[in-house]
């Protein structure tokens, strides 16, 4: 899902993490940059969840994508904006961080829960899963069985996953789990513009490029079940979750971030040889 139907946006929403959030002002606390950081699960809002896509089969990688590591945690801190390690022992600050715990420190920073999509066979993704856990990151399960899998799918599962634990949820944020560099701001941005705008399609875009990740509405989450996504059908627009969520809603809606970050996608291994570069060069 590394495009966003270019060329058929309809509408392109500035910057700004502190930006109102019309309607739904008063119903969900508001996200911004540099705002105090919770403690626990228990005190995030549910006006959106992550949906973090880790079930693919990783072959051009030679790994799972999602235990793919940053250079340094102290790189991945100063790009991605963290503060602080929730429950985070002095050996584990020292470490490198996963794909997987960065983009699950970065919704923990940003207010955000999470849900991650997993095959049952991803032994080791699973052995990392458990000992993210124990960090107090907004961390949920949900395992796609399908073994011929499409990204639409694993949305599928893991999008009813989040709608089961967080009802009161507008919309879901989309998010591959092979791009790890969108900053806690970018973010919180795109959950305030996704409660102001819940029935719109929103992507994260660097100077009109699309990027990741996307906000769907719950309209066309509820509306997959009645089009097949999730079941064997391999033909049709349900096996392209850009082409449905389009079909549902319409064009998307581009909502510019303050990093080029948004635009990273690591899929193979001479993208991790090059992360510390490219992530000192794609700071605005």
């Amino acid at each position: 899902m590394s495009r966003h139907g270019k060329g058929r946006q309809s509408l392109i929403i500035g910057t700004g993490v502190s930006a109102g959030i019309g309607a739904s002002e008063g119903t969900f606390p508001k996200r911004e940059a540099g705002s105090s950081l919770i403690a626990d699960q228990a005190d995030l809002p549910s006006s959106c969840c992550a949906v973090i896509l880790a079930a693919g089969s990783s072959k051009r990688m030679g790994i799972p994508k999602a235990l793919a590591t940053w250079p340094s945690r102290a790189l991945a801190a100063d790009r991605l904006g963290w503060r602080r390690d929730p429950k985070a022992t002095p050996e584990h600050t020292s470490q490198a961080p996963s794909f997987l715990e960065g983009i699950l420190r970065t919704c923990h920073e940003a207010r955000i829960p999470a849900v991650v999509v997993t095959r049952p066979d991803q032994t080791d993704l699973h052995r990392a899963i458990d000992l993210l856990e124990n960090l107090g990151l907004p961390l949920h399960r949900a395992t796609n069985p399908m073994a011929r899998s499409e990204m639409v799918d694993s949305f599928w599962f893991g999008a009813q996953e989040a709608l089961r634990l967080f009802p009161a949820s507008v919309s879901l944020l989309v998010w591959p789990v092979d791009c790890p560099a969108v900053s806690v701001a970018d973010l919180a941005h795109l959950a305030n513009r996704a409660e102001a705008m819940p029935d719109s399609y929103l992507v994260l875009s660097w100077r009109n490029e699309p990027g990741h990740p996307a906000s769907i509405p719950r309209s066309v989450v509820e509306a997959m079940p009645s089009v097949g996504v999730g079941t064997s059908d391999r033909t049709g627009p349900t096996t392209d979750l850009r082409r449905l969520t389009r079909s549902i809603c319409g064009p998307a809606v581009l909502v510019e971030a303050t990093d080029r970050g948004i635009l990273m996608n690591l899929n193979r291994p001479q993208d991790l040889n090059g992360l510390a570069v490219q992530a000192v060069n794609m700071k605005p």
